[in-house]
């Protein structure tokens, strides 16, 4: 048999080339609706604002589109749905082409509250009481089919397991299955490309507001507390597989440090992000939430911080050290392919849910100054080229 040798210059180049278990996986993401959304260059020039972004290594950018308010204010509050929707593009267009020339990617997160003719209260304050299905597929198809070529990826959904953003309680991840399935295909049909992430969920249980992500999951998927189908559930409404490229979820510890296990088996923190990808792979295996294109499901961390004011405030250099820790945990897991800090600039006057990373005069915190020189030194995802225009 004949041996084949090669010098060992040639061999050394390709051994460095193959990525490292820590390679260039991850991307840092930021949201600020206030400012790059509804308030643009109002208290922090847009150019400036995203060159702060890439001195961090941002290359992503989230942005919520809630129904209710992406629909003109003149057919918000109608109790019957108009013949023809209008939707305020103008708003989304200048915030995604402003993004997307300074080399930023974006995730759109399709959400309600849904306007008043698209749900039973026929009030927009009670947007979040069953959405109608087929409505709300319109609102997706809209926007897949208007951004197929600028959306990166969409996720279908803010916080499904919260009171707040869907109702009635109890039944929400039945009904998050109905929207996620309707918002999956016109997605698909539309935008082909684009990714579609599921969930968005938050962290914890909490009795009455918020159910925990991995039992939301479960109930979603219609399976047991042991990761068995049910099979009467299975066979009346989870006869098909859900499919995903991603899922989506909110670590948040709020007053605790990062590397702290939170107690509940079906909570999940930074800490704790094992557990998720464990009970996805288990999903997997059962064959009722499969990853598309990839061996195993990837996990997309989408909100995050440390709150900066009010009950939960942690001091500033606490919050550095806490939050440069979260992003290098985030770091290590293979399966995380996302890790954003929610908030960037304070709004002026804001005190309310403000991680932000940059003060309203436009000083740094030392916060922003840890998570910069972080990103500096380790291997994340790069933004892309800032084009001119």
């Amino acid at each position: 048999m004949r041996q084949w040798t090669l010098p060992l210059a040639l061999v050394l180049p390709c051994l460095l080339a193959l990525p490292s278990p820590a390679d260039a996986r991850m991307r840092v993401a930021v949201q600020d609706d206030s400012l790059l959304l509804y308030r643009p260059g109002e208290y922090m020039g847009i150019d400036t604002a995203y060159r702060r972004m890439r001195a961090m290594r941002t290359s992503l950018v989230r942005m919520n589109v809630l129904w209710g308010y992406a629909v003109t204010e003149s057919q918000r509050n109608l109790k019957r749905k108009p013949r023809n929707v209008v939707y305020d593009w103008a708003l989304f267009d200048r915030a995604i082409r402003n993004a997307r020339r300074r080399g930023m990617k974006v995730q759109l997160t399709l959400s309600g509250p849904a306007p008043a003719w698209a749900t039973p209260k026929k009030r927009l304050s009670k947007g979040h009481y069953k959405p109608k299905v087929r409505l709300y597929k319109k609102f997706v198809k809209a926007f897949a089919r208007r951004y197929r070529r600028q959306v990166d990826r969409f996720a279908i959904w803010n916080e499904p397991n919260w009171y707040k953003w869907l109702a009635p309680h109890r039944k929400s991840p039945r009904l998050y299955r109905r929207l996620y399935k309707a918002g999956y295909k016109a997605i698909k049909r539309k935008a082909p490309r684009a990714k579609v992430l599921l969930g968005e969920l938050s962290p914890n249980k909490q009795p009455r507001i918020a159910i925990a992500p991995l039992k939301f999951l479960r109930r979603m998927t219609c399976l047991n507390d042991h990761y068995r189908k049910k099979r009467r559930l299975s066979r009346r409404r989870c006869r098909t597989k859900l499919r995903a490229d991603g899922v989506a979820h909110h670590p948040y510890d709020f007053d605790k440090p990062p590397w702290k296990n939170v107690k509940g088996r079906d909570n999940v923190t930074i800490a704790t992000i094992p557990r998720l990808t464990r009970a996805l792979d288990k999903m997997k295996r059962r064959r009722v939430l499969v990853p598309r294109r990839t061996r195993k499901m990837p996990v997309h961390l989408t909100e995050y911080g440390y709150h900066r004011s009010g009950s939960r405030r942690i001091p500033e250099r606490r919050r550095a050290r806490w939050t440069k820790r979260a992003f290098k945990i985030a770091r290590k897991h293979r399966r995380v392919k996302t890790m954003l800090n929610y908030g960037f600039v304070r709004p002026p006057g804001n005190t309310f849910f403000d991680f932000s990373l940059i003060n309203t005069n436009g000083s740094n915190t030392r916060t922003y100054k840890k998570l910069r020189r972080w990103a500096r030194n380790h291997k994340v995802a790069k933004p892309g080229r800032w084009r001119a225009g």
